[in-house]
């Protein structure tokens, strides 16, 4: 070979890899695109998080303030901790009067929230329910519970330790429990 030869190989080869690189760029360029678009869209589970996130600082927020629910002073109870066997009996029963379009502690099935817990495998000493239907958010919804007197004594209530809420449309059931 001669040195032209060389010459003319060396810079072909060059611009392939000056093509090789830009086009290595370009790629990792759309990948990292990619990646932030990626986290920059929730998941499902980004959002279940965050609901329960939500739910329990709502709920303990009620719960370390003290309240008064109709005329009962309540005085700041422990916090509450999330359940996900507590969740699946609400959601149970939520699912329930979405699908038969009732509204009521009962279910289609004459379950009663004792039942429907310990359908789970929960094995409780004490439980409790809360319903509500019309109210589009969290935080409606636990406003509305607070300002009724007999579901904010659910949420006042110091013989529970534990907890689950659940909502489908516009129906939302939050059952309270403590473990036997």
């Amino acid at each position: 070979m001669n040195i032209e030869t060389i010459t003319i190989v060396l810079h072909m080869n060059y611009k392939l890899l000056v093509l090789l690189f830009c086009t290595l760029c370009l790629v990792s360029s759309c990948l990292d695109d990619t990646e932030d678009t990626m986290e920059e869209t929730p998941k499902v589970e980004d959002a279940a998080i965050l609901f329960i996130r939500n739910a329990v600082k709502e709920v303990n927020a009620i719960r370390a303030s003290g309240t008064t629910c109709g005329t009962t002073p309540y005085t700041p109870v422990a916090a509450l901790i999330w359940n996900e066997q507590l969740a699946a009996a609400a959601l149970r029963h939520a699912k329930d009067m979405q699908t038969n379009n009732f509204f009521n502690h009962k279910g289609s099935d004459n379950s009663q929230v004792d039942k429907r817990v310990t359908d789970t495998g929960y094995n409780w000493s004490a439980v409790g329910e809360n319903i509500a239907k019309g109210y589009n958010s969290l935080s409606s919804v636990m406003a509305g519970w607070k300002g009724s007197a007999t579901h904010c004594q659910n949420l006042m209530s110091a013989e529970y330790t534990e907890f689950g809420i659940a909502n489908v449309g516009d129906i939302w059931v939050q059952v309270l429990a403590k473990k036997r």
